[in-house]
């Protein structure tokens, strides 16, 4: 009898042990209350979090949406016990004046809730004179399709919201996509087409020519160039300005992910360094790569450099040099192209300590009147 009880208690202690030995997810506060906001108004506060189990949480994804985003993830591999800070932005510019609850949805390897749901609010206080739709926007919300080949991010969300059939094209390379993408976005990266149009033709081949397709990259730039292919095949397709970057910025829904390790980015360097230290002294052993795409490259560009595409980056890895300083940059402050052509070297071999990006990009170069050449 002693026996049995004894051997009860041991496996009910095995039996809890193995119920609690996955990793849960906890918030340290159980409603993301961002306060009082003004109307047109962005306001950042930053959350906890904290693994309450017994095995690693690994943060897979974090789904905003309207109005809501998050800037900054402290860590996304959280240890038993530890806590990670999490900037979250409140985006007013489209509330209206009262109370907006929302949610902001994080995926992760709790079993017990893989997808937990945080209530998410703020007290949108009104603006005297200040209105959430503009007459120009108004006029969008009810009007016909313009015959530009490109939208804003406002009017493409203000499509969506009406209920318009919208197809969202995402032609950024796989690492961009898995750090962040707009929700339902279907992924075609512009260096297939590279290798000719058949996989873009497979991919539309059902697509109904009066759908609305929305184009887009991290800002705007690659995105262009699918959309004219598209356009010239007869389909609806609009280039969606400023990119992801500026689809964030205004807190529409988003997916992020981890963003990538940095023991895969380039050296950031800035404008003083790429001219005084990588330009005047070391131009010899330097090799400077231009990233955009072949028309901005011809229209102008640093005295000196070679032009490989980012779409274009991985096939040519053969064709530059491994031994010289490569320093790449791309149009202007916050493209992601020169990152991700970074990126894109040191998972081919390329020495993390040769490579590096300019932040500033060829704008910030030219208006420092810094030798160009077209």
């Amino acid at each position: 009898m002693k026996y049995s009880v004894t051997l009860l208690t041991l496996l009910l202690c095995l039996c809890t042990g193995y119920v609690y030995a996955d990793p849960e997810l906890q918030l340290v506060s159980k409603e993301w209350d961002f306060g009082k906001v003004k109307q047109g108004e962005l306001k950042s506060k930053t959350f906890f979090i904290k693994n309450q189990g017994f095995e690693e949480l690994i943060i897979d994804k974090i789904h905003t949406c309207c109005g809501y985003s998050v800037n900054e993830v402290s860590s996304w591999h959280l240890a038993p016990g530890e806590k990670a800070s999490i900037e979250a932005v409140c985006n007013a510019t489209r509330k209206m004046p009262g109370i907006d609850k929302k949610f902001i949805t994080i995926l992760s390897n709790n079993t017990k809730n893989p997808q937990l749901k945080i209530p998410t609010k703020a007290f949108i206080v009104e603006q005297v004179g200040y209105y959430p739709r503009s007459k120009k926007q108004d006029k969008i919300s009810t009007g016909q399709l313009s015959n530009a080949a490109s939208l804003s991010v406002d009017e493409v969300y203000e499509r969506i919201e009406r209920g318009l059939q919208v197809i969202m094209f995402d032609i950024r390379e796989k690492s961009e996509y898995e750090h962040k993408y707009i929700p339902n976005s279907i992924r075609f990266a512009r260096s297939k087409l590279g290798n000719g149009n058949q996989e873009l033709n497979d991919l539309i081949r059902n697509i109904n020519k009066r759908s609305i397709i929305i184009v887009y990259c991290a800002s705007g730039t690659r995105s262009s160039y699918v959309t004219s292919k598209l356009r010239k095949l007869g389909y609806n397709a609009y280039n969606m300005q400023g990119g992801i970057s500026a689809w964030a910025d205004k807190g529409y829904p988003i997916i992020m992910g981890p963003k990538l390790l940095s023991s895969a980015e380039g050296i950031p360097i800035d404008l003083e360094e790429a001219y005084e230290y990588y330009y005047l002294l070391f131009n010899k052993n330097t090799q400077w790569i231009d990233v955009r795409g072949r028309a901005e490259y011809k229209r102008g560009h640093i005295k000196g450099a070679v032009n490989v595409p980012v779409s274009e980056i991985e096939r040519g890895v053969g064709s530059i040099p491994r031994s010289q300083n490569l320093i790449i940059y791309c149009q202007e402050p916050g493209c992601g192209s020169a990152s991700s052509a970074a990126g894109i070297l040191i998972k081919n071999g390329f020495k993390k300590g040769l490579v590096r990006v300019f932040h500033g990009g060829f704008h910030e170069w030219k208006n420092a009147g810094y030798p160009t050449e077209k």
